[in-house]
C-alpha cells in the first residue's frame, strides 16, 4: 500500500510539472514539431494528460501526449519505427532531413554555413515533404544526386534548387574558383577536368596568377619549365583570394 501511495504522489507531481510547462507552436521533440495543443487524455483512473498535435518530418500528423514527447518515448509519427510514411528512411527523405537540419537545427555541424547566416526553406517545402518529393522526382532526381542551391546565398525553393552529381555540387560552393572562359563563367575544376588538364592544374593557376588571360592560361599548351612550386600557389592564392 505504502509503495502505491508513493507512486501515485510521484505521478501527481509528475503531472503537475507537465500542467505548467509551456509548449509553443513550432516546438520540437525529435522528429515532432508542435501544432497546437489539443484535448487532454483521459485515463481509466480518472487522471488527465496533456495532448498536442504533432506533424512528423516525413509530413504525417499524430496527436501525442506531452510526457511522451519529454520523455523521448514518442520521437516520430511512427516512420522512425519501420513504418515508411511519406518515403521515410529513403535516401530522397534523407536529403530532406539534412536540408532541414542545417537551416533550422542550431546543434547541427554546418548550421552556421546555412541557417547561421539566414538560409531557409521555402514555406511549400518545410510545411511538406510530399511537395519536396514531388518537385524531386519532376526534376531529375535519382539516387547518388544531391540538392544543390543554383545561388548559395537563397534558400532552399523550387526557383533556386537542381539536383546535381557530388562534383557538380562541390563546384558550386561558395568558395569555389571561378574563370571566364569563352565568355562564360564556369568553375575552374570543373573546366580543366572536362578539357583533360588536371594534371598540369598548378601550372595553369601560376598563369591566371601572374595576370594572364584565363582563356589563354587554359588553351596554350603546356611547356615544361620552371613553374612556381605548390607551397608558393599557395601563398598566392591566399594573397589573391582564389
Amino acid at each position: 500500500m505504502c509503495i502505491l501511495q508513493n507512486k501515485y504522489v510521484i505521478y501527481t507531481i509528475m503531472e503537475k510539472k507537465f500542467k505548467e510547462l509551456e509548449i509553443v507552436s513550432g516546438q520540437r521533440f525529435n522528429n515532432l514539431a508542435i501544432i497546437k495543443e489539443v484535448d487532454k487524455f483521459v485515463q481509466p483512473s480518472g487522471q488527465t494528460q496533456r495532448g498536442f498535435l504533432c506533424k512528423c518530418d516525413c509530413g504525417n500528423k499524430k496527436i501525442v501526449r506531452l510526457s511522451h514527447l519529454v520523455h523521448n518515448q514518442v520521437r516520430s509519427c511512427g516512420c522512425l519505427n519501420g513504418e515508411r510514411h511519406g518515403g521515410c528512411g529513403t535516401q530522397l527523405h534523407n536529403t530532406y532531413r539534412g536540408m532541414k537540419n542545417r537551416c533550422y537545427n542550431e546543434n547541427y555541424p554546418k548550421f552556421q554555413n546555412y541557417g547561421g547566416r539566414g538560409i531557409g526553406i521555402c514555406d511549400e517545402w518545410l510545411n511538406s515533404y510530399s511537395a519536396f518529393r514531388e518537385f524531386a522526382l519532376n526534376n531529375g532526381y535519382e539516387d547518388g544526386l544531391w540538392i544543390d542551391r543554383i545561388d548559395n546565398e537563397k534558400g532552399y525553393s523550387p526557383d533556386n534548387c537542381r539536383f546535381v552529381d557530388s562534383i557538380e555540387s562541390v563546384n558550386n560552393r561558395r568558395n569555389t574558383f571561378y574563370v571566364n572562359y569563352n565568355g562564360k563563367k564556369i568553375s575552374f575544376m570543373m573546366l580543366i577536368r572536362d578539357k583533360g588538364l588536371v594534371g598540369h592544374e598548378t601550372a595553369i593557376r601560376c598563369r591566371i596568377l601572374r595576370g594572364w588571360n584565363h582563356n589563354e592560361a587554359i588553351d596554350v599548351p603546356i611547356r615544361k619549365g620552371n613553374y612556381y612550386t605548390t607551397e608558393r600557389v599557395k601563398q598566392l592564392k591566399c594573397e589573391k583570394g582564389l
